[in-house]
């Protein structure tokens, strides 16, 4: 299939790298275009993304911040085909799946929240792999969080699981926009809060002849 990945760091670097290994056509955008280009130095994309790959595309990944999430897709909306399926891979859905969800549902083409549980405390197309989304921290695979409207044509939302499943995740698990926050603001962001106090507190200079496996681990995410 012919795929567009926008946003190149470590998750859609990962994506592309992945949708490469397994024969898909890659597109890609990032805000900064060297990057297309040392991605596809690096045979990790076919191509740029364009408005005609776009306007190919049977799946669009959307790997940016949550705010700039909604800006793409209205930015673009006209040439989406309705036959595509785009999947967010942001770290909150609330207003990322309000606002493209609505977009999508007045241009005729499909949305559907989507968030990797996988990544690392380093950034970028540089740390990016194909195996990221297999591995990740679970044995058999990384979940694939997928938040589809109420509403949405159960073919599509099929279809959209069997595309992950086919990029190596090992689960893909249903969730509402809502329940999705309240727990990942439990599970990863608190954690990453924590992490960060406590390598910013005063104390922390004096911590290392104290400091072993716990630390560390505690730690890693402050990056």
């Amino acid at each position: 299939m012919n795929v567009s990945v926008i946003g190149l760091g470590l998750i859609g670097g990962s994506f592309a790298r992945a949708l490469r290994e397994k024969g898909h056509t890659v597109f890609a955008y990032d805000a900064d275009y060297p990057t297309v280009l040392a991605a596809k130095a690096a045979n990790a994309i076919d191509a740029p993304c364009t408005e005609s790959a776009l306007s190919s595309s049977d799946f669009i990944i959307i790997a940016l911040y949550p705010s700039s999430a909604a800006e793409f897709l209205e930015k673009n909306s006209d040439v989406i085909p309705k036959s595509a399926t785009v999947i967010d891979a942001c770290g909150t859905k609330r207003k990322v799946c309000e606002e493209c969800g609505k977009i999508a549902e007045a241009h005729g083409f499909t949305f559907i929240g989507g968030h990797p549980m996988a990544g690392s405390e380093k950034t970028g197309l540089s740390n990016a792999s194909e195996t990221l989304l297999e591995n990740a921290y679970y044995i058999h695979g990384a979940t694939m969080l997928l938040c589809p409207r109420e509403n949405e044509d159960i073919a599509k939302v099929e279809s959209a699981r069997d595309f992950i499943l086919s990029l190596g995740f090992g689960k893909v698990h249903f969730t509402s926009p809502e329940e999705h926050d309240r727990m990942i603001a439990f599970t990863s962001q608190l954690a990453h809060i924590v992490s960060n106090a406590y390598v910013k507190s005063p104390s922390a200079p004096m911590c290392r002849p104290f400091a072993a496996g716990s630390y560390r681990d505690l730690t890693r995410v402050a990056r």
